[in-house]
């Protein structure tokens, strides 16, 4: 069956399914939980369904997407021991299945899975043989994460123009996410300083119906980028209101969080704190992690301690480095828990590793002050400077005070 199939309309995925397809079975799931898309309401319960009837008729993708959702609790109770027993199957049903003939749906199955290592071995070679397969077989979902593997050099040299090639085949095919990534390669690491490009694959991805693709949209007009008389994208909150309330209306966590600061800070009329708060929850509530750290600090301005220390948690669990040092900063104070200096360093080390400078300064005023650790001047020294030339203020200040530079 062609792969086109994906980019038809959920009623004709729905036929479909209906008649046994399970590749449109899988689509329908993929198109309601997490972050939806293809224009479908987000809905993790009724996506968790499909996977599982994509499973019941041995689609190994089908084996894939259910055992993510055990694994994340995407419309079912997070079960781990489900999730690997899943990744396992879905490896085992891939491999018998492209023995018996040339199945591009199991190929994409076995390049996920050495991929990201579910349910095998991570082996980044094998994973982008099998994506090329596949690929070769008109599969969309393959171009696009041979696009990934190009972009970062995973089992293969990074190849930024290749990277860029893959993914225009995969969005021709009609693969949004496609576009998505294309977009993040411009705005924030490979291509930085050609915002203006991301903004044009945003905007198509998000015409598409991609709402990992509005969210990026709204935050990067209510940002903007570059600066002078002619920055590359200029702040327009008008669009940034508008991207963000499309995919809110989708379900969309992370595009709830962002009409919480967009309402939260002015942007969009007069300040509504209330309103940014039921956005926020509403965001945290459907995972995300931004949403659960801002419902934090809501918490927290309003002193109480034990909500903002369950939602900094839950946004911790997520690794959002913020969170972390957040946590760090309770338990070195005392706020909210007993003070404990082995936790806020345990915090403070976790969030510094994602490069947070709060965090970083945190560990310097540890070992400064003799909290928890031996006092160390020189390794207080090292730290404080990490974090002063990471931006934080702080830092700053204390490498002032104490004659360093």
């Amino acid at each position: 069956m062609s792969d086109l199939i994906l980019s038809k309309p959920k009623s004709l995925l729905e036929q479909a399914a209906a008649a046994g397809s399970t590749r449109a079975m899988v689509r329908l799931g993929q198109m309601q939980v997490g972050s939806p898309e293809g224009g479908v309401k987000r809905n993790d319960a009724a996506g968790f369904a499909m996977f599982k009837k994509a499973v019941d008729a041995g689609s190994p993708r089908g084996m894939m997407y259910l055992a993510s959702c055990y694994k994340h609790g995407d419309g079912t109770a997070v079960d781990p021991a489900k999730a690997e027993a899943l990744y396992s199957k879905a490896v085992t049903t891939a491999e018998a299945a492209i023995k018996t003939g040339k199945d591009d749906e199991a190929l994409v199955t076995l390049g996920i899975a050495f991929d990201q290592g579910r349910g095998v071995k991570s082996d980044y070679a094998k994973a982008m043989d099998y994506f090329k397969k596949a690929a070769d077989l008109g599969n969309r979902e393959a171009w696009r994460r041979m696009g990934a593997m190009y972009r970062f050099g995973d089992g293969t040299p990074k190849d930024y123009n290749k990277a860029l090639e893959c993914y225009k085949k995969a969005f021709d095919m009609g693969d949004a996410a496609a576009d998505f990534e294309s977009a993040e390669m411009f705005l924030h690491w490979d291509f930085a300083g050609h915002a203006d490009y991301a903004k044009n694959y945003l905007v198509q991805a998000g015409l598409w119906g991609y709402c990992p693709a509005m969210s990026e949209a709204g935050y990067l007009f209510m940002k903007g980028a570059g600066s002078g008389p002619k920055p590359e994208v200029p702040k327009n909150y008008t669009n940034a209101m508008r991207w963000f309330t499309e995919g809110s209306n989708l379900g969309d966590a992370a595009c709830m969080n962002g009409l919480g600061l967009m309402i939260g800070s002015g942007f969009a009329g007069p300040v509504d704190q209330e309103k940014a708060t039921a956005w926020y929850k509403a965001s945290a509530e459907g995972g995300c992690d931004s949403g659960m750290y801002n419902l934090a600090s809501v918490f927290e301005d309003k002193k109480d301690y034990a909500q903002a220390l369950v939602w900094y948690r839950k946004a911790a669990e997520k690794d959002y480095p913020a969170a972390r040092a957040s946590l760090g900063m309770f338990y070195e104070h005392g706020t909210g828990v007993p003070r404990d200096y082995s936790q806020a360093m345990k915090w403070y080390l976790e969030a510094a590793a994602d490069h947070d400078s709060s965090a970083m300064a945190g560990v310097g005023r540890l070992y400064a002050e003799g909290n928890g650790v031996p006092k160390d001047m020189k390794l207080a020294g090292q730290w404080m400077t990490k974090a002063a030339d990471a931006g934080d203020p702080d830092a700053k200040k204390w490498i002032a005070e104490h004659g360093m530079k």
